[in-house]
């Protein structure tokens, strides 16, 4: 028994603790989805993944529009996490279209933490933001290594994390982000 507790606090230290700040807030765009009686549209763009390494774990990004009967849309990613291996999973997070130029700063806020980390030796530390829809982005340093996670929860009981390999794959969840904002902005 306590082999097995030294192992669990073992492994733990090496497992990003995210936790969902701001829980119970819903986006507009699963308010949308989530209405009753009243006909919904919805329109999606494939904006491809962003892969730890081929097989592996992956976040892809989809465009979505949503339009209601009475002429009301709402736009925003739709950015699902999934793993590689024999039992994939999958969880997938909605992220309104008013909140993804936060999450792109928020981003390069923590590339430039990361900057001034570089040659520091940490024991460990985290760096991350949580945005609705219950989808969280950052990265961790232990010593020298840092590696970027991702996490989402779909159906808000439990959540789906995952790590990618270094930093750039966080410069390229960026850069899908923004390809995102440019996308719903042509709609």
């Amino acid at each position: 028994m306590k082999r097995a507790l030294l192992l669990l606090a073992f492994c733990g230290a090496f497992i990003p603790a995210v936790s969902f700040a701001g829980e119970g807030t819903q986006t507009k765009l699963e308010s949308s989805l989530e209405r009753k009686d009243v006909v919904i549209t919805t329109e999606w763009k494939d904006l491809g993944d962003v892969c730890a390494e081929p097989g592996g774990d992956c976040i892809r990004f989809t465009a979505a529009t949503v339009s209601l009967e009475d002429g009301k849309k709402t736009k925003g990613l739709r950015i699902e996490l999934t793993t590689g291996g024999e039992r994939p999973k999958s969880a997938a997070a909605l992220i309104d279209g008013d909140e993804l130029e936060r999450l792109s700063v928020a981003i390069t806020d923590m590339l430039n933490i990361a900057e001034t980390w570089k040659d520091t030796n940490k024991e460990y530390s985290e760096v991350f933001f949580a945005a609705k829809g219950f989808f969280e982005i950052g990265f961790y340093q232990k010593g020298l290594e840092r590696k970027a996670f991702a996490a989402a929860a779909s159906d808000r009981l439990a959540k789906l994390q995952i790590l990618l390999k270094n930093l750039d794959k966080l410069k390229d969840v960026k850069k899908k982000i923004d390809d995102g904002i440019r996308t719903l902005k042509e709609k």
